[in-house]
């Protein structure tokens, strides 16, 4: 029996071939059943959760309806970042708390309204799915993993957040900031505006955001400039900040590098 049957429907992703992610089911804070193997996650752990690879099937259960507002949110644009294209989420739960955030999602409901409703994700490439691929290049790295790069002098953190949110939650040290607009100028040598420090395509370049979003998009195009070893931090500074691991404060007077003198 599948997770969709036994709510009384045969529901599943889009036709097409069938991959290892589309077969697999995720649990969200509900009680597995012996009736189908699932992988499961508590609610509270899957709001900000960067997992490996997707799903075809997500079903949530009733402890996603003692989350905020503002984390059911999270939970919903999670549901879509883990699902394929086309893949189902089941709710156990009644939906009308989540019908907003399953709308603005892009959601469509399959079947039903309420509790045991099933929604489809978009079959058209989303962001979601740009994200997706990009991780596929990475081995990605935690915020421990990270940690113990520095302390060996193994990687070179680029820190591609904004100025006012490197002063408000303070940088990782060592790290070298870059704003995303000007990434690739600063990086590659040949735009002739790169930053020294960018010495070798053999680095291990960790780029960090605010959640490991857009992090995942540029480390994917540092690869594509030939920084095979570049790759992203899990959760960006959130997760390295949830780990306990220390900060220091922006410098006031730290300039963005501007690029070679003009002759």
């Amino acid at each position: 029996m599948t997770p969709f049957e036994s709510y009384g429907h045969d529901e599943g992703p889009s036709a097409g071939p069938v991959t290892s992610e589309a077969a697999r089911t995720l649990l969200v804070g509900g009680v597995a059943s012996d009736e189908f193997a699932v992988e499961e996650i508590s609610a509270q752990n899957f709001v900000r959760s960067q997992l490996d690879g997707r799903f075809g099937h997500i079903i949530l259960g009733r402890d996603v309806s003692v989350l905020n507002t503002a984390a059911q949110r999270l939970v919903i644009h999670n549901c879509a970042a883990h699902l394929v294209p086309g893949g189902t989420l089941v709710l156990a739960l009644p939906a009308d708390a989540l019908s907003a955030h399953l709308g603005v999602t892009g959601f469509t409901p399959v079947v039903g309204g309420g509790e045991g409703s099933v929604w489809r994700r978009a079959d058209r490439r989303t962001v979601h799915d740009v994200v997706a691929d990009a991780r596929r290049r990475l081995e990605r790295v935690s915020a421990l993993e990270l940690r113990a790069l520095l302390d060996r002098g193994r990687a070179t953190v680029v820190d591609i957040r904004i100025p006012e949110d490197r002063a408000r939650h303070g940088v990782i040290n060592p790290s070298v900031s870059v704003p995303r607009t000007v990434l690739e100028w600063r990086v590659d040598p040949a735009s002739g505006y790169s930053n020294p420090v960018f010495d070798s395509f053999d680095q291990r370049l960790v780029v960090v955001c605010n959640e490991g979003y857009s992090s995942s998009l540029a480390a994917a195009t540092l690869v594509d400039l030939g920084f095979g070893r570049a790759t992203d931090l899990i959760g960006g500074m959130v997760s390295w900040l949830d780990a306990g691991l220390a900060v220091v404060p922006s410098p006031l007077d730290e300039e963005t590098y501007l690029g070679p003198p003009e002759r």
